[in-house]
């Protein structure tokens, strides 16, 4: 019985680590197992993780460094994507190498040597796609940066960790426990990440980890100058095929995911009411104002006798 135990635990370590393998080495690890054993290792794989997707605690184990995932996080759309985020009623992760910051995944530009062949870290970015909020309810940077004064089109959006993830984990899919994943940015300094990424144990680990975590919590490292952006990224990484296209689109129901709207605290009255006005007409019901963010309170007039 000891003995049973001891192979099956080997069995599922080994099916975990082939699934990880997929998602980050396609290519080495085709040529690894040879065409033969192809659908073998995929039987496998399905197997496994059929019967632990159902015990599998997501929020124990795809969740980084959030103490609570009821905890209100924001992000600001421009207003032609939320838009057609709330008429389409589906949710955009775009590839991390979209991103801007060419530091965004410091693993990708890495070469590496595995079983003896020269391979790039390219599957890190072709299989994971994100989007990207934040732990900070409002901020000048966060209105400038993602609704530039010109444009001041942006609208802020309310809703929680676990109302994101569940995004996510409405989508039943074999080796979820794979696919989908939250977490807090951590902040280091560039010469910490260089360190980091350098390190031939750290970036080994990353590589071989059966639990498919090693390239999302690469992802989820980021230079220091962008620590005031306290940001929290949704995750989603590809076990299938060849990846298709930039991004991924997730079915929601935009009055359950969005708490409320707040527009662009720069717009005029006038056009504050023709936006309530448009998203009500696509169906939105939970509150909409406008931000106050640059208005100073001060009502009432100073009299100087």
């Amino acid at each position: 019985m000891q003995h049973g135990n001891f192979c099956s635990h080997n069995f599922i370590s080994h099916a975990k680590l082939i699934s990880s393998l997929r998602l980050i080495l396609p290519e080495a690890l085709n040529q690894f197992l040879g065409g033969n054993r192809k659908k073998e290792v995929r039987c496998m794989e399905r197997m496994v993780f059929e019967s632990e997707d159902i015990a599998h605690d997501f929020e124990k184990k795809n969740v980084f460094g959030l103490q609570s995932l009821d905890v209100p996080i924001y992000r600001v759309f421009k207003k032609f994507w939320l838009t057609e985020t709330i008429q389409r009623k589906q949710l955009t992760l775009q590839r991390p190498a979209k991103w801007h910051d060419p530091f965004e995944n410091y693993l990708r530009s890495r070469r590496v040597v595995f079983y003896g062949q020269s391979v790039t870290i390219e599957g890190f970015t072709r299989r994971l796609y994100g989007q990207c909020w934040s732990l900070c309810e409002e901020s000048d940077a966060m209105w400038r940066i993602y609704s530039p004064y010109k444009e001041s089109d942006g609208v802020k959006v309310k809703t929680t960790a676990r109302k994101l993830f569940n995004v996510l984990l409405n989508i039943k899919q074999t080796d979820a426990a794979l696919r989908y994943f939250i977490g807090k940015v951590d902040y280091l300094e560039e010469d910490e990440l260089e360190r980091y990424f350098s390190d031939a144990d750290i970036f080994k680990a990353h590589l071989m980890d059966a639990t498919g975590t090693g390239p999302v919590v690469a992802l989820l490292k980021k230079r220091k100058e962008f620590e005031h952006e306290k940001e929290v990224r949704l995750l989603y990484q590809d076990a299938g095929g060849e990846p298709n296209g930039d991004r991924k689109l997730f079915p929601i129901d935009p009055n359950e995911l969005f708490e409320e709207l707040v527009f662009d605290p720069r717009i005029s009255e006038v056009a504050c009411a023709q936006w309530k006005a448009e998203f009500t007409a696509l169906g939105f019901t939970n509150p909409m104002h406008q931000s106050g963010f640059y208005r100073l309170g001060i009502n009432k007039p100073l009299i100087l006798d």
